[in-house]
Parts: C-alpha cells; sequence; structure tokens
C-alpha cells in the first residue's frame, strides 16, 4: 500500500529493478529477452498444469483477490477474459 501510494501521490518515476523490489514484477530479464522468457513461462505453464487446472487456479485467485474485504466493491466484468493454453500449446480464451 505505501509503495503505491508513493507513486500515485508523487508520479515519480521508477526503473525494473525498483518494481522488482517492490514486488510489482517477478522478475528482470535482459532487454530484448521479454518476449523468450515470457514463452518459456507460458511453455512451463502448458506443461505442468492440463487446461483445467490453469482455468480453476485462475479462478480460485481471482474469487480469493475479490472476496478480500477491501476488495469487495471490485467486481470483474464479464468481458474480460483469462488466456490459458489448451493441450495444442496455443493461447485460448475461456
Amino acid at each position: 500500500w505505501g509503495n503505491a501510494m508513493r507513486w500515485l501521490l508523487t508520479g515519480e518515476e521508477y526503473d525494473a529493478a525498483e518494481a522488482h523490489r517492490i514486488g510489482l514484477i517477478q522478475e528482470v530479464v535482459a532487454p530484448g529477452r521479454q518476449i523468450d522468457r515470457a514463452i518459456e513461462l507460458a511453455e512451463l505453464i502448458a506443461e505442468r498444469s492440463a487446461p483445467l487446472g490453469v482455468k480453476t487456479t485462475l479462478t480460485s485467485a481471482h474469487r480469493a483477490r475479490n472476496s478480500h474485504p477491501s476488495r469487495r466493491h471490485a467486481t470483474q466484468s464479464s468481458t474480460s477474459r483469462s488466456v490459458i493454453f489448451a493441450g495444442s500449446g496455443k493461447p485460448t480464451r475461456c
């Protein structure tokens, strides 16, 4: 909360290292490696989780996030969809 409010209120800029430090992003990769790393992560998810497992995990995470007392006002748009990887390894909207 404190970090988010700082940047919301001051408008200060921050770099990737600072975004990583405060947990805004999970990792920093070398310039030009972003797409390759995203594909690596997508393949890892596709290999280790069946599509139903991914969908169930995402649904559970969204429910938990939205059921927190401070977020009860937040609702997910019915047009908002999560992207999962079907058995073919191709992104599929669900």
